[in-house]
């Protein structure tokens, strides 16, 4: 990036893009690789942490500390280094590039104690959920309940094997109103998947889906948890059915013969004589 014609911001810019568009488990070697194109001037550690903490928390990175792991969220944001672990209740310090943690004394950021009851329970069974499905060793989830009575869950992991030039994400968050009150509980979410294949190439897939609002038939953690289930297995359903049908549909896209309907000929002695009549009218 030593292009005098684009500005620092304009280089930040495409550094910011390319650092965001990291496939799951990749970050560091984009970074790697961006830091020898651009300059330190321009990627300052300040900046590196700031962009490293987005990805995160639009990721909902899984972290570990004291071998519990936990999402990044920006509801269990204290600040831009200190997050909430909604599983212990512990405030943790996050370095956001390298993704070590740090036991903190801070306070946990403010919540709806009126909501406790339900954020716990829904944390249990969205735990027993998650550890259902997920394969992956770096997976987690998380429910947070916020001071304007909103709960905010989320699902997230991550699957790698860059060994064998792989890897993949899966990410949903949720969020259910109504749950403090009388009236209608209501839940919507959006889910984001993303795999990405790099053996003798360079392919990424992103899949996002938005589930509309929808009313709950109670406000307790297992209609939470059925409607979770019910929305994520319908999205990996389709995925899979679509996939499953690919190779039909790219083969319907071939012709079977050529235009002329005529097979190619393999034999040597055929071709060569073509070759000389052909040659023999011009």
């Amino acid at each position: 990036m030593e292009d005098e014609g684009a500005s620092d911001a304009e280089k930040l810019s495409v550094a910011n893009h390319l650092l965001m568009s990291s496939p799951p488990g990749q970050f560091s070697d984009v970074l790697e690789d961006l830091l020898k194109l651009v300059p330190p001037s321009i990627l300052t550690p300040e900046s590196l942490q700031a962009i490293a903490r987005a990805y995160n928390l639009a990721t909902a990175r899984v972290v570990t500390h004291e071998g519990h792991s936990f999402v990044l969220a920006k509801e269990g944001e204290v600040d831009g280094s200190h997050y909430l672990d909604s599983g212990t209740g512990k405030v943790v310090e996050v370095d956001h590039l390298t993704c070590n943690t740090k036991s903190s004394d801070l306070s946990p950021p403010q919540s709806d104690e009126g909501l406790e009851p339900l954020r716990q329970a829904t944390e249990d069974a969205l735990d027993a959920y998650r550890k259902s499905l997920f394969c992956a060793a770096a997976n987690s989830s998380g429910a947070f309940a916020m001071p304007d009575g909103k709960l905010v869950l989320y699902v997230s992991g991550e699957h790698l094997n860059l060994r064998n030039w792989w890897s993949g994400s899966w990410m949903g968050r949720y969020e259910v109103t109504g749950a403090d009150g009388d009236g209608l509980v209501a839940i919507t979410g959006h889910i984001n998947v993303c795999g990405h294949y790099f053996e003798n190439g360079n392919m990424q897939l992103r899949s996002s889906r938005e589930v509309p609002q929808e009313t709950l038939p109670s406000a307790d953690a297992a209609a939470i948890i059925a409607w979770i289930r019910a929305k994520e297995g319908e999205l990996h359903d389709s995925l899979e059915g679509m996939y499953g049908g690919m190779s039909d549909t790219l083969k319907g896209m071939r012709r079977a013969v050529t235009v002329t309907a005529d097979k190619f000929s393999w034999q040597i002695a055929q071709i060569r004589m073509r070759n000389t009549l052909l040659a023999s009218k011009k």
